[in-house]
Protein backbone atom coordinates (compact mmCIF):
# COMPACT_ATOMS: atom_id res chain seq x y z
CA UNK A 1 0.00 0.00 0.00
CA UNK A 2 1.16 3.54 -0.81
CA UNK A 3 1.85 5.65 2.05
CA UNK A 4 3.22 8.65 0.72
CA UNK A 5 3.53 10.03 -2.37
CA UNK A 6 5.50 13.07 -3.81
CA UNK A 7 7.41 14.60 -6.51
CA UNK A 8 11.08 14.42 -5.44
CA UNK A 9 13.17 17.25 -7.18
CA UNK A 10 16.62 18.95 -6.96
CA UNK A 11 18.16 16.33 -5.18
CA UNK A 12 21.43 17.59 -4.00
CA UNK A 13 23.94 14.82 -3.38
CA UNK A 14 27.88 15.31 -2.31
CA UNK A 15 29.53 11.72 -1.14
CA UNK A 16 32.50 10.99 1.46
CA UNK A 17 34.23 8.01 2.18
CA UNK A 18 33.79 6.63 5.99
CA UNK A 19 35.91 4.38 8.00
CA UNK A 20 32.90 1.78 8.25
CA UNK A 21 33.71 1.12 12.12
CA UNK A 22 32.49 4.60 12.65
CA UNK A 23 28.68 3.77 11.48
CA UNK A 24 29.07 -0.20 11.49
CA UNK A 25 27.00 -0.68 14.37
CA UNK A 26 24.16 1.38 12.91
CA UNK A 27 22.96 -0.94 10.33
CA UNK A 28 19.94 -2.26 11.12
CA UNK A 29 19.49 -6.14 11.99
CA UNK A 30 19.46 -8.41 8.82
CA UNK A 31 22.11 -6.00 6.74
CA UNK A 32 25.25 -5.29 5.97
CA UNK A 33 27.01 -2.24 4.60
CA UNK A 34 26.88 -1.94 0.97
CA UNK A 35 30.71 -0.65 -0.21
CA UNK A 36 31.50 1.12 -3.14
CA UNK A 37 34.93 -0.14 -4.32
CA UNK A 38 36.22 -0.76 -0.99
CA UNK A 39 34.67 2.38 0.51
CA UNK A 40 31.97 2.65 3.02
CA UNK A 41 30.25 5.85 2.17
CA UNK A 42 27.66 8.77 3.85
CA UNK A 43 25.52 11.39 1.54
CA UNK A 44 24.17 14.77 2.70
CA UNK A 45 21.32 15.05 0.94
CA UNK A 46 19.02 18.04 0.18
CA UNK A 47 16.00 17.49 -1.48
CA UNK A 48 12.53 18.78 -2.43
CA UNK A 49 9.22 17.49 -1.55
CA UNK A 50 6.39 18.18 -3.81
CA UNK A 51 2.76 17.78 -4.39
CA UNK A 52 3.04 15.48 -1.30
CA UNK A 53 0.13 12.98 -0.86
CA UNK A 54 -0.87 10.60 2.12
CA UNK A 55 -2.90 7.77 1.25
CA UNK A 56 -3.74 9.32 -1.79
CA UNK A 57 -4.84 12.67 -0.64
CA UNK A 58 -2.84 15.86 -0.51
CA UNK A 59 -1.20 17.37 2.50
CA UNK A 60 -3.09 20.32 3.95
CA UNK A 61 -0.28 23.22 4.51
CA UNK A 62 2.52 20.87 4.01
CA UNK A 63 2.22 19.87 0.33
CA UNK A 64 5.60 21.08 -0.63
CA UNK A 65 8.44 21.46 1.51
CA UNK A 66 12.41 21.33 1.82
CA UNK A 67 14.39 18.35 3.70
CA UNK A 68 18.14 17.74 4.59
CA UNK A 69 19.58 14.18 5.39
CA UNK A 70 22.38 11.99 6.02
CA UNK A 71 22.55 8.78 4.81
CA UNK A 72 24.46 5.35 4.67
CA UNK A 73 24.52 2.23 2.15
CA UNK A 74 23.12 -1.25 3.20
CA UNK A 75 22.42 -4.42 1.34
CA UNK A 76 19.80 -7.11 2.38
CA UNK A 77 20.88 -10.13 0.97
CA UNK A 78 17.20 -11.84 0.61
CA UNK A 79 16.19 -15.19 -0.98
CA UNK A 80 15.60 -13.99 -3.91
CA UNK A 81 18.42 -11.13 -4.76
CA UNK A 82 20.24 -8.70 -2.78
CA UNK A 83 18.62 -5.57 -2.28
CA UNK A 84 19.98 -2.29 -1.99
CA UNK A 85 18.97 0.19 0.24
CA UNK A 86 19.93 3.36 2.71
CA UNK A 87 19.43 3.84 6.13
CA UNK A 88 19.23 7.59 7.41
CA UNK A 89 21.13 8.72 10.32
CA UNK A 90 19.19 11.99 10.51
CA UNK A 91 16.08 14.01 8.44
CA UNK A 92 15.33 17.43 9.33
CA UNK A 93 12.39 19.00 7.74
CA UNK A 94 10.45 21.61 8.58
CA UNK A 95 7.41 21.21 10.27
CA UNK A 96 7.14 19.60 13.66
CA UNK A 97 4.18 17.83 12.87
CA UNK A 98 5.63 16.32 9.80
CA UNK A 99 8.74 15.37 12.05
CA UNK A 100 6.65 13.67 14.49
CA UNK A 101 4.35 11.45 12.08
CA UNK A 102 7.51 10.26 10.39
CA UNK A 103 9.05 9.14 14.00
CA UNK A 104 5.61 7.60 14.80
CA UNK A 105 4.93 5.45 11.35
CA UNK A 106 8.59 4.28 10.49
CA UNK A 107 10.56 5.50 13.28
CA UNK A 108 12.77 7.37 11.32
CA UNK A 109 15.56 9.65 12.94
CA UNK A 110 13.54 12.82 12.15
CA UNK A 111 14.00 16.83 13.75
CA UNK A 112 11.90 19.73 12.96
CA UNK A 113 14.12 23.12 11.66
CA UNK A 114 13.65 25.73 9.12
CA UNK A 115 15.35 24.32 5.72
CA UNK A 116 14.87 26.37 2.21
CA UNK A 117 15.92 25.73 -0.92
CA UNK A 118 17.23 28.04 -3.53
CA UNK A 119 18.03 27.50 -7.10
CA UNK A 120 19.77 29.74 -9.81
CA UNK A 121 18.43 29.26 -12.94
CA UNK A 122 20.09 31.04 -16.01
CA UNK A 123 17.85 33.17 -18.49
CA UNK A 124 16.50 31.09 -20.85
CA UNK A 125 17.39 27.29 -19.51
CA UNK A 126 15.20 24.68 -18.00
CA UNK A 127 18.44 23.06 -15.29
CA UNK A 128 19.43 25.39 -12.20
CA UNK A 129 23.11 26.18 -12.36
CA UNK A 130 23.25 26.21 -8.60
CA UNK A 131 21.02 24.27 -5.60
CA UNK A 132 21.67 25.16 -2.39
CA UNK A 133 19.98 24.02 1.07
CA UNK A 134 20.20 25.67 4.16
CA UNK A 135 18.82 24.76 7.80
CA UNK A 136 18.95 26.31 11.01
CA UNK A 137 17.21 25.21 14.20
CA UNK A 138 18.34 24.90 18.04
CA UNK A 139 20.47 21.88 17.18
CA UNK A 140 22.43 24.38 14.37
CA UNK A 141 22.25 25.66 11.07
CA UNK A 142 24.31 24.90 7.97
CA UNK A 143 24.15 24.85 4.19
CA UNK A 144 24.35 22.55 1.36
CA UNK A 145 25.28 23.88 -2.17
CA UNK A 146 26.21 22.19 -5.33
CA UNK A 147 27.20 24.56 -8.60
CA UNK A 148 29.00 24.38 -11.90
CA UNK A 149 27.10 21.38 -12.98
CA UNK A 150 27.48 19.58 -15.95
CA UNK A 151 25.10 18.03 -18.64
CA UNK A 152 22.69 16.08 -17.72
CA UNK A 153 22.20 12.33 -18.43
CA UNK A 154 21.71 9.01 -16.64
CA UNK A 155 24.83 7.68 -14.37
CA UNK A 156 26.94 5.26 -16.32
CA UNK A 157 26.87 1.13 -15.12
CA UNK A 158 29.06 0.92 -12.23
CA UNK A 159 29.99 4.13 -11.41
CA UNK A 160 29.60 6.07 -8.05
CA UNK A 161 26.72 8.11 -9.33
CA UNK A 162 24.98 5.00 -10.02
CA UNK A 163 25.74 3.57 -6.94
CA UNK A 164 24.23 6.67 -4.51
CA UNK A 165 21.24 7.31 -6.78
CA UNK A 166 19.95 3.26 -7.80
CA UNK A 167 18.52 2.79 -4.48
CA UNK A 168 14.96 1.63 -3.59
CA UNK A 169 15.05 0.38 -0.78
CA UNK A 170 14.59 2.06 3.03
CA UNK A 171 15.66 0.51 5.96
CA UNK A 172 15.50 1.34 9.97
CA UNK A 173 15.75 -0.06 12.98
CA UNK A 174 12.86 -0.44 15.48
CA UNK A 175 12.43 0.21 18.82
CA UNK A 176 11.15 -4.35 19.52
CA UNK A 177 14.51 -4.92 18.08
CA UNK A 178 13.47 -5.56 14.53
CA UNK A 179 13.83 -3.77 10.90
CA UNK A 180 11.80 -2.00 9.34
CA UNK A 181 11.61 -2.74 5.13
CA UNK A 182 9.66 -0.11 2.72
CA UNK A 183 10.18 0.08 -1.17
CA UNK A 184 10.51 3.55 -2.92
CA UNK A 185 9.41 3.25 -6.18
CA UNK A 186 10.66 5.93 -8.66
CA UNK A 187 11.87 5.96 -12.37
CA UNK A 188 15.57 6.06 -12.75
CA UNK A 189 16.89 9.70 -12.12
CA UNK A 190 19.21 11.71 -14.52
CA UNK A 191 22.19 13.31 -12.85
CA UNK A 192 24.34 16.67 -13.39
CA UNK A 193 28.04 16.19 -11.93
CA UNK A 194 28.62 18.77 -9.88
CA UNK A 195 32.38 20.56 -10.52
CA UNK A 196 31.87 22.71 -7.46
CA UNK A 197 30.18 22.07 -4.01
CA UNK A 198 30.17 23.98 -0.29
CA UNK A 199 28.91 22.70 2.86
CA UNK A 200 29.21 24.72 6.09
CA UNK A 201 27.44 24.68 9.67
CA UNK A 202 27.55 22.68 12.92
CA UNK A 203 27.42 19.52 11.42
CA UNK A 204 28.95 17.60 14.46
CA UNK A 205 26.05 18.78 16.54
CA UNK A 206 23.60 18.29 14.19
CA UNK A 207 24.18 14.94 12.63
CA UNK A 208 26.83 13.24 15.47
CA UNK A 209 30.54 14.11 16.13
CA UNK A 210 31.17 11.41 13.98
CA UNK A 211 30.62 12.61 10.69
CA UNK A 212 32.28 16.05 11.71
CA UNK A 213 35.47 15.08 10.21
CA UNK A 214 34.56 13.20 7.01
CA UNK A 215 32.16 15.95 6.17
CA UNK A 216 35.09 18.88 6.21
CA UNK A 217 37.20 16.67 3.94
CA UNK A 218 37.41 16.01 0.12
CA UNK A 219 34.60 14.17 -1.36
CA UNK A 220 34.63 11.22 -3.66
CA UNK A 221 31.12 12.98 -5.56
CA UNK A 222 28.84 15.59 -5.89
CA UNK A 223 25.70 15.78 -8.38
CA UNK A 224 22.34 16.49 -8.38
CA UNK A 225 19.86 14.27 -9.46
CA UNK A 226 16.87 16.00 -11.47
CA UNK A 227 14.57 13.59 -9.27
CA UNK A 228 10.90 12.66 -10.02
CA UNK A 229 7.47 11.52 -9.32
CA UNK A 230 8.04 9.02 -5.93
CA UNK A 231 5.78 6.67 -3.56
CA UNK A 232 6.80 5.49 -0.49
CA UNK A 233 4.88 2.43 0.55
CA UNK A 234 3.77 0.81 4.05
CA UNK A 235 7.08 -1.10 5.47
CA UNK A 236 7.04 -4.64 6.21
CA UNK A 237 9.33 -6.29 8.96
CA UNK A 238 11.83 -8.55 8.28
CA UNK A 239 12.11 -11.86 9.79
Amino acid sequence: MKLLTADWRNLAIVTYEIDPEAIGNQAPPGLVLDLWQGKCLVSLVGLQFLKSRALGVPVPFFGSFSEVNLRFYVQRESASEPRRGVVFIKQIVPYRSVAAAARRIYHERFIAMKVTCSLRMPPGEDQPRSVEYQWNGREGKGALEVSDLQSLGYPQPESIEEFVTERYWGYNAQPDGSTLEYLVDRPRWRVQIAESYRIEGDIGEVFGPVFAGPLKGVPVCALLAEGAPTAIYQGTKLQ
